[in-house]
């Protein structure tokens, strides 16, 4: 799957939107994420900084738990999560439009 620029953007797609349970993420993070890819379904404010690639605001608003494990948040989002769907704000933001447009036409 391509990168999403300025020009177009890539639509989700079932087989961008699947995603695997891993040990060391806890349900509720896994979760929140795959209402995220699936459905456009924004998340809080930690994992969408983490999403949008921002250490500083990921670090000032994780909890104690999140903070212990972003590091495994982080290679879950970068392992399982469609490239299209974070790296930066631009690119977030693009997919929550592009999710709710595809969820708008089912």
């Amino acid at each position: 799957m391509s990168h999403p620029t300025k020009e177009t953007t890539t639509v989700p797609t079932q087989e961008t939107t699947t995603l695997r349970r891993r040990d060391y993420m806890p349900d509720k993070l896994v979760a929140a994420l795959e209402r995220y890819v699936e459905r456009g379904i924004p998340t809080g404010g930690f994992l969408r900084a983490c999403l949008e690639n921002d250490l500083l605001l990921a670090t000032s608003t994780a909890d104690d738990n999140n903070l212990l494990i972003l590091r495994d948040i982080v290679k879950y989002i970068c392992n399982e999560l469609p490239s299209a769907c974070w790296g930066s704000r631009e690119k977030v933001k693009a997919w929550l439009v592009a999710t709710r447009r595809l969820q708008a036409n089912t």
